[in-house]
Formats: structure tokens, C-alpha cells, sequence
């Protein structure tokens, strides 16, 4: 999962500290598993299992065995060719336990076979779920997989980065998943490495052949699978019972509105009464959709007494002349915003919302005009 600016990435150069590594004896838990690939697997307490209700994020039916958490670190942060996989871990549901399982890479040689390795623990049949996996780590994979003559394709993948922003975008400086845990889950990090540092670590590592620094990037690759669960129990809850979230009104209202679920309304509300127009300017279009148009004509008159709104006047007075018929109070309102737009201090005539104002209070007075002869 990377989210930030790349670093020169790096060509295998021969270089073999990988195969004389003796990684157990300095930290414990690994095992070599090929000449230059080494395995941990760690089964950590799991976050509740995901509350699998149909919901715009997950699919009816799913299970807590269908999912695979993965996270991937690399030797650099843009992608490309020259950037490797070094690090790959992949987290199951096992009982009420997470079972993680890093392969790591000593050495360029045996990339292939860490692949190989790799390979071997992915399932087709599996929900992959990252966190900015679908744009980064994916690709990287599948780059690694081509330039070593191996194909595979990723199934479904759930990458947590998307509905983390429509959630929680306008809540937080940053949705980076250390943000997401401190902010959103009230479990800060402590003493964890930033994502940019691991790539010159690793490269350390391969100058001197010490892997003590390493710990400090499994912990953080650790970390990072362990919390993508937390992450997905987390806003599986927060689209169960969205209206008592902490979440962004605005964006899950139209996230539950787009997806076809019930709540959008109340929320589209909220977030208008907190001032968000976008709120409103959905809400309105909505009503209309539906042909409410006495709920459409409360919100827009809300909209442009207490927001001073153009939109909502522009709509009020559409609405007044093509459904209610009333043609003189779209006029009034038409020529308010004729007055408003002469009285702003710009020239009215260089906008094009002006020649529309113009044109429509010429039709209102022509079938004004018609109406009063007949």
C-alpha cells in the first residue's frame, strides 16, 4: 500500500548476502523456505468477523473464509519495472484468529522462487483485500509475475483506499491507513517506521547483510495486513447503521443513495444542515427524480432563504413555472436574481447564466401576457 513519491527502485546486480543469511537466529519465527525466501506466519487475535449483511460494500453471502488481506513492500514507491517485491504478506480468517503469513525476499536471485512461493498461497476462488492493492500493490505483482515468465490473474478485489475517502475523506487531512487507525479506529501506531523509510532499509540490508533493521520493517508489514481487517469490520459496521456514524453525511448519504440503499435522505439532510450544498443540490435532484416535487420545493425554498442559494432559486422558479403554474411567482424570483446579478459589482452580460436569467424572464412575460387575454 503506497501513497506516496517514488525513490529510485533497483536492478538485481548479482550482489548474494541473501543465501548465507541467517535470519531465525537473529529474529526468530522466520524459516527458510528456498535459497533466498524466508516465511513467517503469525496467528494474531482478530477483529470481530465482518457483520456479512448485504451492503454496498460487501456482497450478500459472503464469508469471514472468503477473504484474503494482503500488503505488499517494495523497492520503490512509483511501480514500474525496476520496481521488486520484497515483502509479501497475506492474512485468513483461521477460527476466531488471523493468520498472517510474510515471505520475504533476501536476495534478487530469488525472486522466482519467491513468486513461486507466492503462488502457492493465493486462491482464485478468494475476495483480495487491500489498501490502495488494486492501484499499487496488484500491479506491482502482476509486473513481477510477467518479467518472470508466470501469469496470474487477481480476482475480485475489495481495495479499503475508495470507500475509506467517500467515508471519511472530508474528516481527516489524510486517508493514508495510519490516519485511518489513529483517527477513525482510536489506535494509533507506536513506534512505526513511515512507509517512505522501507525501501532504503531493504537496501541496507542487501549493503551489509544485517537484517536487524529489518524488524522494524515486518512489524510495520505486519501491521498493515493485521489492521485491514479491523479497517473492513470497522466500515461494515458504519454502512449497517449509518446514521449514528462517524462518517462524512455527505458522502455516505450518496454512496447508500447510489448503491440503492435506504437512510440516503436523512443523511443528505444532515449534511445540508451543516451547510454542505453538494448535499443539497443531490437531495433536490433526487426529489425530482422521484416526483416529489412538494418535498423538492420545501428544500429549494430552505436552500434560498437560509443559503441565499442560486441553484435552489433557479429550480424554485423552473419549478413554479413548468409544475405549479404560477408564473408570477417565477418572475419575482428570476427578477431577484436579475437584480442580485447587476448589484455584484461584475458584468452580468459576459456570465452565461445571465442571458439564461434574461431569456427566461422574457418567456415568463410573453406567457403572462397570453394568459391575461385569454
Amino acid at each position: 500500500m503506497k501513497e506516496q513519491g517514488a525513490i529510485p527502485s533497483a536492478q538485481p546486480d548479482g550482489r548474494r548476502p541473501g543465501k548465507s543469511l541467517i535470519l531465525d537466529e537473529l529474529l526468530p519465527g522466520w524459516k527458510r523456505v528456498g535459497d533466498y525466501v524466508w516465511l513467517h506466519e503469525s496467528l494474531l487475535p482478530s477483529a470481530a468477523a465482518p457483520v456479512f449483511d448485504s451492503s454496498p460494500l460487501l456482497a450478500h453471502g459472503a464469508k469471514a473464509e472468503d477473504f484474503l488481506y494482503y500488503d505488499v513492500e517494495t523497492t520503490g514507491l512509483s511501480g514500474g519495472a525496476g520496481t521488486i517485491a520484497f515483502l509479501v504478506g497475506i492474512g485468513r480468517a483461521e477460527g476466531k484468529k488471523l493468520k498472517i503469513e510474510q515471505l520475504f525476499l533476501s536476495d534478487y536471485p530469488g525472486e522466482r522462487e519467491f513468486l513461486e512461493h507466492l503462488l502457492v498461497r493465493l486462491r482464485k476462488d478468494s475476495v483480495y483485500v487491500s489498501y490502495n492493492g488494486k492501484s499499487f500493490d496488484s500491479q506491482i505483482l502482476r509486473t513481477r509475475f510477467i518479467m518472470n515468465g508466470m501469469r496470474y490473474t487477481f480476482p475480485s478485489q475489495l481495495d479499503l483506499l475508495h470507500p475509506a475517502r467517500r467515508l471519511f475523506g472530508s474528516l481527516l487531512e489524510s486517508c493514508r491507513l495510519g490516519s485511518i487507525e489513529e483517527f477513525i479506529l482510536d489506535t494509533p501506531r507506536v513506534d512505526d517506521i513511515p512507509s517512505s523509510e522501507v525501501p532504503e532499509i531493504y537496501f541496507r540490508f542487501l549493503d551489509t547483510g544485517d537484517p536487524a533493521p529489518l524488524k522494524s520493517v515486518f512489524d510495520h508489514h505486519l501491521q498493515d495486513i493485521a489492521s485491514l481487517k479491523r479497517v473492513l469490520v470497522h466500515m461494515q459496521k458504519v454502512l449497517r447503521d449509518p446514521l449514528h456514524a462517524h462518517a462524512d453525511p455527505y458522502r455516505l448519504g450518496r454512496w447508500l443513495l447510489e448503491a440503492g440503499y435506504e437512510h440516503w435522505e436523512v443523511l443528505l439532510r444532515r449534511a445540508l444542515g451543516e451547510g454542505s450544498r453538494q448535499a443539497g443540490y443531490l437531495l433536490g435532484r433526487q426529489l425530482k427524480r422521484e416526483g416529489r416535487w412538494c418535498a423538492a420545493e420545501a428544500l429549494w425554498r430552505d436552500m434560498r432563504e437560509r443559503l441565499n442559494d442560486y441553484r435552489a432559486s433557479v429550480e424554485l422558479a423552473m419549478l413554479y413555472e413548468h409544475r405549479v403554474k404560477d408564473l408570477s411567482r417565477s418572475l419575482v424570483i428570476v427578477e431577484e436574481l436579475i437584480d442580485k446579478s447587476r448589484s455584484d459589482g461584475t458584468d452580468p452580460t459576459k456570465d452565461r447564466s445571465w442571458d439564461l436569467l434574461v431569456h427566461r424572464k422574457q418567456r415568463l412575460l410573453k406567457k403572462i401576457k397570453r394568459a391575461a387575454k385569454s
